[in-house]
């Protein structure tokens, strides 16, 4: 697998985006993470505190910058109030302490909390034969060029017109860009560069952060992230900006700009732990022996007709339950091969919870797999409606637009997402969105009437033979994916609160629940995909939507989308297998199930 490609755009400023489902985009500032309403609505958070499924009395549950504590019974039972995005920590001696975020769709939450361990402190050993001096200097090094909207700067050329800053060393308790450059670079005052003799005394600063031109100090960007800061202060060197740099320049380029590509599955650094697939995985089935009763009573009838019957009377009893649409229309659709009367359950599913994002999303993710994208894209219209503030939702309205080959209005909500205030940044959703939009660029730039300079640094590394993106419907979901290459060596992707809690608060706090991975050179030999389901706190099912995409940026890409109803906890099962039919003209992929 390659490393990651690294892209810049360039908005012009004076292009306004309207398009949005609610018409004028919001300030940034309103948008950037899930807010806390102190306006909200308390309420009603219940569930179970267990330990190795034992229930845990006397368990601590506390609503953080709150009053609001109560204590778990002793059959491990509690209840407490909360709002959509306070958090709630689980606390118990001897265990490890759990934090959850509540969401607008919290209403149960069953902890499992797990011994604590601990673990010696790390100890680094500096190599004393390297001189301090010669660390020192390799450290504060300047790069040879730094990577700009408007072409390469070579650094060693610009000489003393150019002034560089390691994210270090900015002034680590300043709230804004010009505050954290204060002191250190000369004759920056925080709205121009060059000196009171120059004939651009009057002309403020061009600001670029990550390829983005901004007119004025970008207040949204975080100190605590800023990679280095570039300063250009001389005509050549801000000649490629024309008249815009005419007060010099200042080049931000942020630590999230620098995507650590670590789910390209071919990186051999991946697979350094020498794990070798056991073959213990079982093949995928939902329920095992545990299928539910109305499953039971409409797989033994045999007449479409007596069958739409019991499934009105079954209503009765589980239509609160959404993947009992779902699993009823999949015996429609599979058992009696009627579409019409699959779509017409599936419609009674978008009726009955049009106010549930996780069941309107496990219904697109169903609509997709079926092909039939139109809709998907109604289904996530209402979807960020009910969620505009999540990250999620913008890329799912805007990849629904894509394969209905709207290009147009799709980048018109990838576009739209990033005047909010957000950033593409970091694996997840960001990497996401940044290789979408940057495919749509490449391939699709005409039919997508572009008018913003999306600048590719190097075109080599924008395709992939194969393209697997991963996405669920609920945050709360824990599972580890395991990946096994033709070599049968493991890689493990653990999204679980025990080892990767950092990840899944991030998901909260930004708003999406998606993962993308690559793989590159794909030849005819095998790769296996496994999974093992912890569950996700609640009573009800994970969705798990995977997009395959293959030949990836190429002219000949195309996608098969797969939908996974996870129920069953802990027992490694096999997804599919990926491979490959090499023939004269291309390769033709597919996966066996």
């Amino acid at each position: 697998m390659k490393k990651n490609q690294k892209s810049v755009f360039i908005l012009v400023i004076s292009f306004i985006i309207t398009f949005s489902v609610f018409g004028q985009v919001p300030s940034s500032s309103q948008n950037k993470i899930l807010p806390i309403s102190n306006l909200a609505i308390l309420k009603e958070i219940s569930g179970r505190v267990t330990s190795f499924g034992v229930p845990i009395s006397e368990a601590n549950i506390i609503v953080e910058n709150s009053n609001r504590k109560v204590k778990s019974d002793d059959k491990g039972l509690y209840k407490i109030k909360a709002r959509a995005g306070e958090t709630i920590k689980y606390s118990y001696t001897g265990l490890n302490s759990v934090k959850i975020i509540i969401e607008d769709v919290t209403n149960i939450l069953n902890i499992e909390m797990n011994p604590r361990v601990n673990k010696l402190d790390e100890v680094t050993v500096i190599d004393k034969s390297v001189s301090n001096s010669k660390s020192k200097s390799r450290l504060k090094r300047k790069p040879d060029k730094i990577s700009t909207a408007r072409g390469d700067l070579n650094v060693d050329r610009a000489g003393h017109s150019l002034y560089y800053v390691k994210g270090e060393d900015l002034n680590a308790s300043a709230i804004t860009l010009s505050e954290a450059l204060r002191g250190k670079i000369p004759n920056y005052k925080g709205s121009f560069l060059r000196g009171t003799g120059s004939l651009y005394l009057n002309n403020s600063v061009l600001w670029e952060v990550d390829g983005v031109l901004f007119n004025d100090e970008p207040f949204h960007v975080d100190v605590a992230n800023v990679k280095d800061i570039t300063l250009i202060n001389s005509l050549s060197g801000t000649v490629k900006y024309g008249s815009l740099g005419a007060g010099g320049v200042i080049i931000v380029r942020t630590k999230s700009a620098y995507f650590a590509q670590k789910y390209s599955l071919t990186d051999k650094k991946l697979y350094t732990n020498n794990n070798y697939y056991k073959g213990d995985a079982k093949i995928f089935n939902v329920y095992g022996k545990l299928k539910p009763y109305y499953l039971k009573v409409i797989e033994e009838v045999t007449n479409i007709e007596k069958a739409y019957s019991e499934y009105e009377k079954l209503s009765y009893s589980y239509s609160n339950n959404y993947d009992y649409f779902l699993d009823m229309a999949a015996v429609f659709q599979n058992k009696f091969d009627n579409n019409k009367k699959a779509l017409e359950i599936l419609s009674e599913l978008d009726k009955k919870f049009s106010d549930d994002p996780e069941a309107l999303k496990a219904l697109a993710y169903v609509y997709q797999e079926r092909g039939n994208h139109q809709r998907a894209l109604d289904i996530y219209k209402k979807i960020i409606k009910i969620r505009p503030r999540y990250v999620q939702s913008f890329r799912d309205l805007a990849n629904s637009y894509a394969h209905l080959k709207q290009f147009d209005n799709a980048w018109k909500f990838y576009m739209n997402y990033f005047y909010r205030g957000n950033e593409l940044q970091g694996n997840g959703i960001g990497n996401i969105m940044y290789q979408e939009m940057e495919n749509i660029y490449v391939n699709k730039s005409d039919e997508a009437k572009i008018k913003e300079n999306f600048l590719v640094v190097d075109p080599k590394n924008t395709t992939y033979d194969v393209r697997m993106v991963f996405e669920w419907n609920t945050s709360e979901a824990e599972f580890e994916i395991e990946f096994v290459n033709p070599n049968k060596q493991v890689y493990n992707f653990r999204h679980t609160y025990a080892e990767n809690a950092k990840r899944i608060k991030d998901e909260k706090i930004k708003g999406y629940s998606s993962e993308a991975f690559y793989i590159e050179n794909f030849d005819k030999s095998n790769w296996l995909v496994n999974l093992n389901y912890f569950g996700n706190k609640k009573y009800a099912p994970t969705y798990l939507k995977v997009t395959m995409y293959y030949n990836w940026g190429k002219p000949n890409q195309f996608d098969k989308v797969k939908v996974f109803k996870l129920y069953r906890k802990g027992e490694k099962m096999h997804l599919f297998t990926i491979n490959s039919i090499n023939n004269p003209d291309d390769k033709q992929y597919s996966i066996k199930l």
